[in-house]
């Protein structure tokens, strides 16, 4: 209990009253003592970092590293050994494929080709002349196109084709 209680329960009513009160119980004030004197009373609440040397407060975001296996050179060997782990997949898989003949596929596009080509073999094939009317049927061309002559590479077809023309009169 307080002194100051004590002193309401003698029925100190005044300074002056207080002051005599002091004087005749034997109560000690912290005031005049040093600190050596005071009473030890209520220690200061203890924390985890006072009784744990290695504690922290909060919450671990990230795990610290591991000096020793980066000294060691762990994370090298580990990671050299994943590597040549994964070449000699790759080698095995490639060896495995080596023998197989990959088909390909055909697509829309040389689907239409090879439609395209066959139609024009059957077209050469097929040298029905086109219509005509019997009254043109006698009739030459005026103008030379000379679609009829087959294409032969080299220069001496292109020299033949323009030599003709020189030769033959313009209209």
């Amino acid at each position: 209990m307080l002194w100051l209680a004590r002193a309401a329960q003698a029925k100190v009513a005044n300074a002056k009253d207080l002051k005599q009160y002091r004087k005749e119980t034997d109560t000690p004030r912290m005031g005049n003592l040093s600190a050596r004197e005071r009473p030890v009373g209520k220690h200061k609440p203890l924390i985890p970092s006072d009784v744990i040397p290695g504690f922290s407060y909060g919450r671990k975001v990230r795990p610290s590293t591991p000096i020793q296996e980066v000294i060691s050179a762990r994370f090298a060997d580990k990671a050299e050994r994943e590597l040549s782990n994964f070449y000699a997949e790759m080698r095995e898989a490639r060896e495995a494929n080596r023998g197989h003949v990959r088909k390909i596929t055909t697509t829309a596009a040389t689907r239409m080709q090879a439609e395209a080509v066959k139609k024009a073999l059957t077209i050469e094939m097929n040298t029905t002349e086109p219509f005509k009317l019997s009254r043109f049927k006698n009739v030459s061309a005026k103008v030379t196109s000379y679609r009829d002559r087959p294409m032969t590479a080299g220069e001496d077809a292109v020299s033949e084709v323009f030599s003709e023309r020189l030769m033959t009169p313009m209209a």
